[in-house]
């Protein structure tokens, strides 16, 4: 054979052992790719697993504990862990309270309503990377027993790290239908790269544009978590531009729910202004019992209220939206809101240029069918709406017409 045809047959030998030795070595797992999320869900993440590997030391002492009260250095600390890491990534206590005690996290979350059961104790909340995992060792639905940081998720299980297990921080998985699992904490972080959303809806279609007609590139299913960059409208709904599965698309907002985000404002046109949802931007904003200064001051609305508007109010100066506050009609300054979802029950909802769109259509003195008739409009009679209003399953708006001010359903026109 020759030295030359040893060698090589010595190599190929190699080759083969070490293609064995990969095969059994290297872990089998469905885990999908780390893929970064919000900057201050990775910051936390980052300084958790600075500490992979600590132990507790003589008695139980741990510096998490010691960090957060006097006498607490030998207590259960997983809880003290993650509000340890969250502190050190500079997250507020608005945002991951600082506590030693999983029920009281857990409740914090509940009350700010962003705590979601799993799959075995009736949830459909699909996890990602940033959020924390309440466990109960129990089994029972209102005693959490430990807690961590999900730092992936894959289609069948779910990827921590946590304090106090083995008396170390360590990594571990679990199935996603794990009776262990109690259920997943959202923290609200600040989010710069814009809105998040939560899909609401069974296989919620997302579209390569925004709008009906458009081609549908998939579905997404319930409870799972959307990054939105921006937003349109269009067949009376408002579209959120979304990066789903590697391809762009846009899906309905009105089939998800918002979690938090700097809001992002749909431009609909000067003076022009929708019925739905709307996140309120500024700070101290008057709430009154008529749509004018002039009105009865109720209360305030504070940044990033959400309020949904059942009506539009134009008092010759400004647009007024109308509420219910505390149980009462309210209105407040709609300038110092911007529009989260509109109501695509009706594509006709908004203030601005319309035209009649039916052979005829009455005008009358209030909205509603059971009101005086004032006048009858011809087609293609141009108007200006400049209030709105919901009356049952119906939307109708304020104009001018030849002098006289009435109201008329919107569903019998064409927007301009």
């Amino acid at each position: 054979m020759g030295l030359l045809g040893e060698l090589k047959k010595y190599i190929n030998s190699l080759l083969v052992l070490g293609f064995v030795v990969m095969l059994f070595i290297i872990p089998k797992t469905s885990c999908a790719v780390y893929e970064k999320g919000n900057p201050q869900a990775e910051k936390l993440i980052n300084t958790a697993f600075s500490q992979l590997g600590y132990s507790e030391g003589k008695k139980g002492y741990t510096k998490f504990g010691e960090w957060y009260a006097k006498g607490f250095d030998r207590d259960p600390w997983c809880h003290m862990f993650v509000s340890w890491c969250a502190n050190k990534s500079g997250i507020s206590t608005n945002i991951i309270p600082r506590t030693s005690s999983c029920d009281a996290g857990m409740n914090f979350f509940k009350q700010n309503n962003r705590f979601f059961y799993s799959k075995s104790y009736g949830g459909n909340y699909l996890p990602k990377r940033g959020d924390l995992i309440y466990f109960s060792w129990v089994h029972k639905i209102y005693d959490a027993t430990h807690v961590g940081i999900i730092y992936d998720v894959s289609d069948t299980k779910v990827y921590t790290i946590e304090g106090n297990t083995d008396d170390s921080v360590k990594k571990r998985s679990f199935s996603l239908s794990s009776i262990d699992i109690l259920g997943y904490a959202i923290p609200d972080y600040k989010n710069s790269d814009g809105e998040s959303w939560l899909v609401s809806s069974s296989n919620l279609k997302y579209r390569d544009g925004a709008g009906l007609s458009n081609k549908s590139l998939g579905t997404i299913k319930k409870g799972v978590t959307i990054t939105v960059t921006d937003k349109k409208v269009a067949d009376g709904y408002i579209w959120g531009k979304i990066k789903y599965n590697g391809k762009t698309g846009w899906c309905a907002l009105r089939y998800c729910t918002f979690l938090n985000g700097s809001p992002i404002k749909i431009n609909l046109g000067k003076n022009v202004y929708a019925l739905g949802e709307y996140i309120v931007t500024g700070w101290d904003i008057n709430v009154r019992d008529s749509a004018s200064t002039s009105g009865k001051m109720l209360g305030k609305l504070e940044k990033g209220d959400i309020v949904t508007v059942t009506s539009i109010e134009f008092d010759g100066k400004r647009a007024w939206g109308g509420i219910k506050y505390k149980g009462k009609s309210a209105y407040f300054a709609i300038e110092y809101a911007n529009l989260v979802w509109t109501d695509g029950s009706n594509s006709l909802n908004h203030t601005g240029n319309y035209t009649v769109n039916a052979s005829s259509l009455k005008l009358r003195s209030l909205p509603g069918t059971k009101y005086k008739v004032l006048s009858v409009l011809k087609r293609n009679t141009k108007l200006s709406v400049t209030s709105i209003r919901r009356v049952g399953s119906q939307i109708w708006g304020k104009v001018v017409v030849n002098g006289k001010k009435g109201w008329c359903a919107l569903e019998y026109c064409k927007f301009k």
